[in-house]
């Protein structure tokens, strides 16, 4: 139904990874923002030792440092940088769902589709339930994520579905995973989809042959 060009392109914008250009703004931007917070640590004991009475320029250059970096915290610069952190955690769930996502050769065996390898098809295609007896198959012969891996990406996950005040839907983490393990699946069934055609195929041919020999 779909071509090999398509595929192609829609696997290559699931393994894209981010420009290094676009990582090192995304860095400046956060850096600036963590500058502004420590600010708050370098002109504490100034700010609460108060003025000297001698010489008030000291105390009133380190208030007006906070004035400066509350307005910027507010303004929409710091809205940037919190959409450019967001990204890089998007840019990093992507770049280890991808590695975790390795295509498995279902049909590695050869010589045809194996009955086991066919139920896997079956549940793939027509939607066979967990509950079913032989959906332990899927476990079996499917491999999961890696549990270190699997754990790191629901760490990143949670921390992308976090609100973010003012900042909107700024993280594609849903569609990262839709995207990706899509992929993985068509790229993991495709030998074995081929196997069972190639199967169906020879058995249509021996049992045409077998009415021809009868008849």
């Amino acid at each position: 139904m779909f071509g090999v060009q398509p595929s192609s392109q829609y696997l290559n914008r699931a393994i894209r990874l981010p420009a290094p250009a676009d990582i090192d703004k995304s860095l400046i931007q956060i850096q600036t923002v963590i500058d502004y917070f420590d600010l708050a640590t370098q002109e504490e004991n100034t700010i609460v030792k108060g003025p000297d009475e001698g010489d008030l320029t000291p105390y009133l250059t380190s208030v007006q440092k906070m004035k400066d970096a509350l307005e910027y915290l507010v303004t929409t610069k710091y809205k940037a940088s919190a959409r450019g952190i967001t990204h890089l955690l998007d840019d990093l769930f992507r770049k280890w769902l991808t590695a975790a996502s390795v295509p498995a050769d279902l049909a590695k065996n050869g010589g045809g589709a194996s009955g086991t390898q066919l139920r896997i098809l079956d549940h793939v295609l027509f939607f066979i339930p967990r509950t079913s007896p032989t959906s332990h198959l899927l476990d079996s012969e499917i491999p999961e994520i890696p549990e270190k891996q699997l754990k790191n990406l629901q760490r990143l996950s949670t921390e992308l579905s976090a609100p973010v005040a003012d900042l909107g839907p700024v993280t594609v983490c849903v569609e990262t995973y839709r995207e990706v393990r899509s992929a993985y699946l068509t790229k993991s069934l495709a030998g074995l989809a081929a196997a069972a055609r190639e199967q169906d195929q020879k058995g249509g041919a021996g049992k045409a042959a077998a009415c021809v020999g009868s008849g």
